[in-house]
């Protein structure tokens, strides 16, 4: 699932406890569940954790025993951050003078990422970034348009310092399409009504690490919620390795997950 505007309003934290509830539902039914986000932290998983505490305080309350340990039902648990870059599993963390709690733990790369993943060479991503980083100066300059731009690692955005409009934004995107249509690593550059961002790969590749990681051979056993699923949306290369459900908001999410709940239900199946 996504994270902005499909469990969780835009830049905030989740909050939803229907959706908390089907989560930890869909976990006990033996079903994998992960949020997939743009949103990318290197080295800072406790910014992810920031973003999940409510749902991690929930799992650790249902799935984690008084001694401290837990059975398997946590393994099925990840965050996959940057759309494809960043790989995060649940752990129990102990403490003496406190009850313990879930941390997120970044997985080494070579633990997960396809061979493909692993071929995008540094100097291409940083050359990558560099044209992204002229092209973002160059529309928001046509566009009469201040921002403020923040790169990292494997991304690179553009923050307005004034309210605009999201076609404006779409303009900013469109943009950049246009000056990386050559590119030899695929990119996702997408606005999230708010900013302007590109990060390296997809979600679309993301999904399929995951599928290989467990074991799920078809995209067909595979289901992605998200609420960007228009062309430049980050959301939209989910399609080429999983089915999906497209959400306007947050608000939307709860039916299909309580649908989602039904199907897998036993007593209503046949």
């Amino acid at each position: 699932m996504d994270g902005d505007g499909t469990i969780y309003t835009h830049n905030q934290n989740i909050a939803s406890q229907e959706i908390i509830d089907s989560i930890i539902s869909m976990l006990k039914k033996g079903l994998c569940f992960g949020l997939v986000t743009a949103a990318g932290y290197p080295g800072k998983a406790e910014r992810y954790e920031e973003r999940l505490e409510l749902l991690l305080a929930a799992m650790y309350k249902e799935f984690v025993r008084p001694d401290g340990t837990c059975d398997d039902v946590l393994q099925r648990f990840f965050v996959l951050g940057g759309e494809c870059n960043y790989f995060l599993r649940p752990y129990v963390e102990a403490r003496k003078e406190a009850p313990g709690r879930l941390r997120l733990a970044f997985v080494p790369d070579a633990d997960w990422k396809t061979d493909v993943l692993k071929e995008w060479d540094g100097d291409d991503i940083t050359a990558m970034l560099d044209k992204t980083s002229k092209a973002l100066a160059e529309a928001t300059q046509r566009l009469q348009l201040p921002v403020d731009t923040i790169r990292k690692e494997r991304a690179i955005g553009i923050i307005p310092r004034e309210p605009t409009t999201v076609e404006v934004l779409e303009e900013v995107v469109l943009s950049v399409h246009y000056e990386l249509n050559d590119s030899s690593i695929p990119f996702t550059a997408f606005n999230s009504k708010d900013d302007v961002w590109l990060d390296i790969g997809s979600k679309g590749h993301g999904i399929q690490c995951m599928r290989k990681l467990f074991g799920i051979a078809s995209a067909s056993q595979a289901l992605h919620i998200g609420d960007e699923l228009y062309k430049t949306g980050n959301d939209r290369t989910a399609r080429t390795n999983a089915c999906t459900v497209w959400v306007g908001n947050e608000r939307e999410t709860p039916f299909y997950l309580r649908l989602l709940h039904e199907l897998h239900n036993p007593d209503k199946i046949g």
